[in-house]
């Protein structure tokens, strides 16, 4: 009995099913080191983790993501900077239309800076006499520029008469 007892215990219960071997080692109570293996191969059968490769798929997939975000955030950030530089100046060359029209003065062309939310910018003004109503009506094309910037950010037409 002895004997039979040994054997049993030194049997590694392969075939069974994982929930069957751990059953049966831990009805034994046996520590033997079939029964340890037994049961190391249930624990690693019945694992839910992910494997390594499933998990480098996954951080390639997140860090492709992440890229994509971060270029999208760039570029809202930039089109936020030329939207708003586009506003101030838009709203320079209108505060200057309207001191063209409360001047009493027409000069042909005027130009200045001018500091507004934190920023300097440049702007010029020149004078066209229309040919319409008998050169009766002056048109000021009034450009905003960001100080060093050759394009305008902003360029506003403004017509007025010629003798007021």
């Amino acid at each position: 009995m002895n004997r039979k007892r040994a054997v049993e215990h030194s049997e590694v219960p392969f075939a069974l099913s994982p929930s069957a071997s751990l059953r049966r080692a831990l009805s034994k109570g046996g520590r033997d080191f079939g029964t340890q293996v037994s049961i190391a191969i249930f624990r690693m059968s019945d694992s839910r983790g992910f494997t390594l490769l499933e998990v480098l798929i996954a951080l390639a997939l997140l860090a492709i993501l992440m890229a994509g975000l971060i270029k999208i955030t760039a570029d809202n950030t930039k089109n936020l900077w030329y939207l708003e530089n586009k506003t101030i100046a838009a709203t320079i060359a209108a505060n200057h239309a309207v001191q063209l029209r409360l001047d009493k003065e027409r000069p042909e062309s005027q130009d200045g800076r001018e500091d507004m939310a934190g920023r300097r910018w440049y702007w010029q003004a020149r004078r066209d006499v229309m040919q319409a109503m008998g050169g009766g009506v002056l048109g000021y094309r009034i450009e905003v520029f960001l100080e060093g910037d050759k394009s305008p950010y902003a360029g506003s037409v403004s017509y007025m008469p010629a003798g007021s």
